[in-house]
């Protein structure tokens, strides 16, 4: 749910570098972290650490939609036609169930003797007092985390982390060559909507193609020379499974088209899209490209170790008792007008 691992990962190796948790927006009141937010299994959940969570998250979308798409209109759209519940009410709530869960795989630790170490225990203390240490007072009233609901979120990530290789170490699994076979291809293309002149098009189509083949390199580098023929050439790369070729993110027409093809290879036609909205001239890389052949087996590798810890995982859930006090989370405001962003040391500045 939003960033879950890569929330983890930001805290628990980059905290102490973060210069502070900025708070944009109208005031706010002071927010109660001491609440309780939810119930698992008799032990207790403060609003401060859900907030904390929140906020995190929260900045960190804030940071990937400002980077992509330059805006932060996201946490006040609507997530359920239905219940017109927004973006921001989605994320606190998945916040509370993801820390719940955390609570419960905590719970379950010992079973496999999963503990902290003095190291780790260090390294959390330190992170949480840099978070209390570079964040001023309006930032600690408006998230209301104290320096032990950061430490209790850190804990329980870190023992999350560690659980996950526990109840793996016994998952075998060896994937055939012939599911992990990659084969790999290159693509630049033209969009062909609101084209003028079909003629021009076709003209530059060919000039590209020719230029490309005039190279005579496999390994050459398509969009460059094709955009030196028209600067509105677009190119990315892909591959799909060389024994089942549905396995892929690509378009059908360009996979059934470079199939039957050998290395470095280039389509003799042009290929069109299943939209028909591009154009596109196609290579074949590789008929089976090592690299993202084994990208490929530890992805198979990692799926079935994913399902087998969420099998057990889900049944504690399943067993557990869980409860939430929906007022009490309803305080945490995740909207458009208040925004947190999380600015590291080697930033000049921030919004």
């Amino acid at each position: 749910m939003f960033a879950n691992k890569r929330l983890a990962a930001l805290l628990l190796t980059g905290v102490m570098s973060v210069a502070a948790l900025t708070g944009c927006g109208a005031a706010a009141d002071k927010l109660d972290g001491t609440q309780t937010a939810a119930t698992v299994n008799g032990e207790t959940i403060s609003l401060g650490k859900v907030s904390f969570y929140c906020r995190y998250q929260q900045a960190e979308s804030y940071a990937y939609l400002q980077s992509m798409m330059g805006t932060s209109a996201f946490f006040d759209s609507v997530y359920d036609e239905e219940s017109g519940r927004t973006v921001g009410e989605e994320m606190v709530s998945g916040s509370a169930a993801d820390l719940e869960k955390m609570v419960i795989i905590r719970q379950h630790a010992a079973e496999y003797d999963v503990a902290l170490t003095d190291e780790e225990n260090a390294a959390i203390d330190a992170a949480a007092q840099a978070y209390m240490d570079k964040n001023g007072e309006d930032v600690h009233n408006r998230v209301g985390a104290s320096k032990e609901d950061v430490v209790s979120y850190l804990e329980d990530a870190t023992i999350q982390s560690k659980m996950m290789n526990a109840l793996t170490a016994d998952v075998e699994v060896e994937p055939t060559d012939e599911e992990c076979e990659q084969s790999t291809v290159s693509i630049v293309r033209l969009a062909v909507e609101d084209v003028e002149d079909e003629a021009a098009l076709q003209v530059d189509m060919e000039a590209a193609y020719n230029a490309i083949l005039a190279a005579d390199d496999p390994e050459a580098d398509m969009l460059t020379i094709a955009q030196e023929v028209n600067e509105d050439f677009t190119g990315y790369s892909g591959a799909y499974t060389k024994a089942d070729p549905t396995d892929t993110s690509l378009d059908a027409n360009i996979v059934e088209a470079v199939k039957d093809l050998k290395d470095g290879e280039i389509c003799k036609d042009f290929i069109s899209d299943e939209e028909g909205t591009y154009l596109m001239i196609v290579r074949k890389d590789k008929d089976v490209d090592p690299d993202r052949t084994e990208t490929r087996r530890n992805e198979i590798i990692r799926s079935a170790k994913s399902d087998a810890y969420d099998e057990i995982v889900n049944a504690w859930v399943e067993e557990s008792e869980t409860s939430e006090n929906a007022d009490v989370l309803a305080q945490i405001k995740m909207t458009d007008s208040v925004i947190f962003t999380v600015p590291y040391e080697d930033e000049s500045s921030v919004e």
